[in-house]
Formats: C-alpha cells, sequence, structure tokens
C-alpha cells in the first residue's frame, strides 16, 4: 500500500496552501464526450518524482489542483492494483471525442485505487520517473 486514509488526511491539512505549478493537469468536461448527457469528467495530473517528496505529496497536491480537495474522508478503497488494473481506468480517455493516449515514463512500479464507486474512481500510479493521477465521474 502506498499510503492509508490517515496519513492522507494529515498531509491534506498540511499542504493545503502548497502550489501545484509542479503538476501537469489534463481535464476533460462532458462537452468532450461524444454525448455531453453523459456528464462524465476525467481528470488526469503528471508529475516528475523528483519535485515530490513522496506518492502521498503528489497525490495531495494533485487532488487540490483539480479541485477535488475535501473528498479525503470519502476515499474508502486505497487498494493495490497492477500495471494492467491502471490501464484499464486510463482507457476511460478512448470514450472521448478527441481520445488521449496516456504514455508513462518509465517502468510501473505501484499503484494505488483511492476509490471506486459507480459515479466515480479515482487511481494513483507510480512510474520509474514520475506520478500519475487519474480521476474519472459522472454526475448523470
Amino acid at each position: 500500500m502506498m499510503f492509508t486514509r490517515e496519513e492522507l488526511i494529515k498531509k491534506s491539512s498540511l499542504l493545503a496552501d502548497e502550489a501545484q505549478t509542479l503538476i501537469e493537469v489534463i481535464e476533460f468536461t462532458p462537452d468532450d464526450f461524444p454525448s455531453s448527457s453523459s456528464e462524465e469528467s476525467i481528470a488526469i495530473c503528471r508529475g516528475a518524482q523528483s519535485d515530490f517528496e513522496s506518492a502521498l505529496h503528489f497525490w495531495v497536491l494533485a487532488q487540490q489542483g483539480i479541485g477535488w480537495s475535501g473528498r479525503e474522508e470519502y476515499l474508502a478503497v486505497f487498494q493495490p492494483i497492477s500495471e494492467q488494473d491502471f490501464g484499464l481506468m486510463l482507457s476511460q480517455t478512448r470514450g472521448l471525442k478527441y481520445p488521449l493516449v496516456v504514455t508513462p515514463k518509465g517502468k510501473y512500479i505501484q499503484g494505488q485505487r483511492m476509490s471506486n464507486e459507480w459515479y466515480a474512481f479515482s487511481a494513483l500510479a507510480e512510474f520509474e520517473s514520475e506520478y500519475i493521477s487519474f480521476n474519472w465521474e459522472t454526475t448523470a
């Protein structure tokens, strides 16, 4: 396991005002999907490992950067995932009008599913030289 809910909550409060300038954010709104009535959105964040003290540090800043901070209490899974599992999550981008291909930098190290609800799921993966977070949700 990369980190626990308790560690996440503690770190979130400590980093509340830290800048997220080291994170590349790619966001897709419902208008980026063939049918905006699906009310789907996707946010993918990337950051060089060398810019963060840990996966937890990256996750907190990534979530703050996309406006998902404050949801820490609702994350329930914290489940290790395989590279294949993370790839399946990334495949959600194939449903976009203009599909995005995310090519990680380096070998897969580990991953963790953070949430897994019918209306939202999120995960974090660590690669040799970067972290990638993936968030998908629908309000439909």
